[in-house]
């Protein structure tokens, strides 16, 4: 099939469940070439939830279990927590986390793990 019939919107959409690829671009050329430009997502920070642990960009979005020592602030949730490749962490409290570590950061402070307490503070 030639490239000229595909949907290059739908290849990029597709594209972009990679969890790693943030955008994806699709240029047709002639006489039949195709170039793909994609933006890859930066890891974030280490989501643990429970038992399972997983690498984040600055999104929430999962990008690979985490298996090593990531660089970047942890953040402690409740188990339960949606931590598979290419899904967004959506709970309050990740979100919390999340722009709490930026507040502090932007204080030049360095924090290297954050949670909620039972009453919903951060620690």
């Amino acid at each position: 099939m030639t490239i000229w019939l595909q949907n290059t919107g739908a290849i990029e959409r597709r594209i972009e469940t990679i969890p790693y690829i943030a955008r994806a671009a699709v240029h047709r050329g002639l006489p039949a070439s195709i170039r793909i430009a994609v933006v890859e997502r930066t890891p974030f920070a280490v989501v643990e939830s429970g038992f399972e642990t997983a690498v984040v960009d600055h999104e929430l979005r999962v990008l690979e279990p985490e298996t090593a020592a990531a660089a970047g602030p942890v953040f402690v949730l409740d188990s339960g927590a949606n931590l598979v490749p290419g899904s967004y962490v959506r709970t309050r409290e990740a979100t919390e986390l999340r722009n709490s570590y930026d507040a502090i950061a932007a204080s030049h402070i360095v924090a290297t793990t954050l949670a909620l307490d039972r009453f919903g503070v951060w620690s």
